[in-house]
C-alpha cells in the first residue's frame, strides 16, 4: 500500500518527508485520501495530477478561491479568471486548505 507521501511524490506534488514522526498539520499538508468537498469562501491549492491540458501532458496544480460547489464556480487565483473550462471535468486528486 502506498503512503501519503509516496502518492504525493507520484503525483509530482511533493517529495516524501524524511522523518515520518513529523507532526501532521492539515493546513500545510496535502490531503489525498478524501473526496474534495470544498467550502465556499475558502482558498485551496488543488492538484489534478498529470493531465492533458493546454496542448501538453503535465502536472497541474492551481490555487483556487471557492465561490460555489461546482468547478464552474471556482476562481483561479493564478490566472485571475474562472477555472479554465478544460480543467473543470478533471477530478481533484489532492488538495490542501490555504485560507
Amino acid at each position: 500500500m502506498n503512503t501519503l507521501h509516496g502518492i504525493l511524490a507520484e503525483l509530482g506534488i511533493d517529495t516524501p518527508d524524511m522523518h515520518p514522526e513529523r507532526e501532521f498539520h492539515p493546513e500545510t499538508h496535502w490531503v489525498v485520501d478524501e473526496d474534495f468537498h470544498p467550502i465556499a469562501g475558502k482558498i485551496y491549492e488543488v492538484a489534478f495530477g498529470r493531465i492533458a491540458f493546454a496542448g501538453e501532458s503535465k502536472h497541474v496544480i492551481k490555487r483556487l478561491r471557492i465561490d460555489g460547489p461546482r468547478p464552474q464556480d471556482w476562481f483561479d487565483l493564478d490566472t485571475r479568471h474562472a477555472l479554465a473550462p478544460g480543467l473543470q471535468p478533471y477530478p481533484v486528486k489532492a488538495f490542501r486548505l490555504l485560507a
